[in-house]
C-alpha cells in the first residue's frame, strides 16, 4: 500500500558526486511504482552542533508516495552510506494538521516569531496590569496607568528630570565611613623549656 511520506536527508558537504548519490537514494523510493511528488535541495546549512564531527551539510527534502518497504530500504541504505549524515521520515497521513511542503519559507518563520513576540508582550502587560491594579489591601491603586508598559524605564537626562519633566533624585550607595578598629593580636605562647 502506497502512503505519502516526507523524507529529509542530510548529505556530507564534501560529497564528490551529490547528484549521483541523490539519484541512488531516490531510485530506492521509486521501486514498485513509487513516485516523487516534490523535491527540493535546500543547499548547505550549518548545524547547531557537531554531527559525526561535521559542522555543515547539504539538506534535501522530498515528498514521495511509496510503500513502507521502500522507506525501510531507503533508511537501511542511507544508514550504510557514510556520505549520508542523517535521515528523517514522516508519514504525513498519520500526522494530524500536518502542512506538507518542501519549500523553506522564511516569511512564515518571521511571521511566527513576530506573533510569538506579540503574544509574549501582551502576556507581560496583562501580568503587570493584574499586579498593579490594586494595592496590597485590595483597594484600587490611584497611580495605576493601564497604558504604561511595564518594561520601560524612565529616561533620565543630564538636567535632573525624567522625560515627563519631573525632578528626580538619583540613588547613591551608602558607604560605611566609620573606621574599623584593629583587633588585638593573639598572645604569644610561652616558650617551652
Amino acid at each position: 500500500m502506497k502512503r505519502t511520506y516526507e523524507v529529509m536527508y542530510i548529505l556530507d558537504q564534501n560529497t564528490p558526486n551529490v547528484e549521483e548519490l541523490r539519484k541512488k537514494l531516490e531510485d530506492i523510493l521509486l521501486v514498485d511504482g513509487g513516485k516523487i511528488v516534490e523535491s527540493e535541495d535546500w543547499g548547505i546549512k550549518k548545524f547547531a552542533y557537531l554531527i559525526n564531527k561535521k559542522d555543515a551539510g547539504r539538506y534535501v527534502v522530498l515528498i514521495t508516495k511509496t510503500s513502507s518497504e521502500n522507506i525501510l530500504e531507503f533508511q537501511r541504505i542511507a544508514g550504510i552510506d557514510r556520505n549520508v549524515i542523517r535521515t528523517m521520515v514522516i508519514n504525513t497521513e498519520s500526522e494530524q494538521n500536518y502542512i506538507q511542503t518542501t519549500k523553506l519559507s522564511k516569511t512564515d518563520v518571521a511571521k511566527m516569531m513576530d506573533d510569538m513576540k506579540k503574544a509574549y508582550d501582551a502576556k507581560k502587560v496583562e501580568r503587570f496590569n493584574r499586579f498593579n491594579a490594586t494595592n496590597a489591601d485590595g483597594t484600587p491603586n490611584p497611580s495605576y496607568d493601564p497604558n504604561k508598559k511595564p518594561w520601560t524605564k524612565p529616561d533620565y537626562n543630564k538636567s535632573g528630570t525624567n522625560k515627563d519633566g519631573k525632578p528626580y533624585t538619583p540613588r547613591t550607595a551608602t558607604v560605611n565611613t566609620k573606621p574599623t578598629e584593629a583587633k588585638p593580636a593573639a598572645p604569644k605562647p610561652a616558650p617551652k623549656k
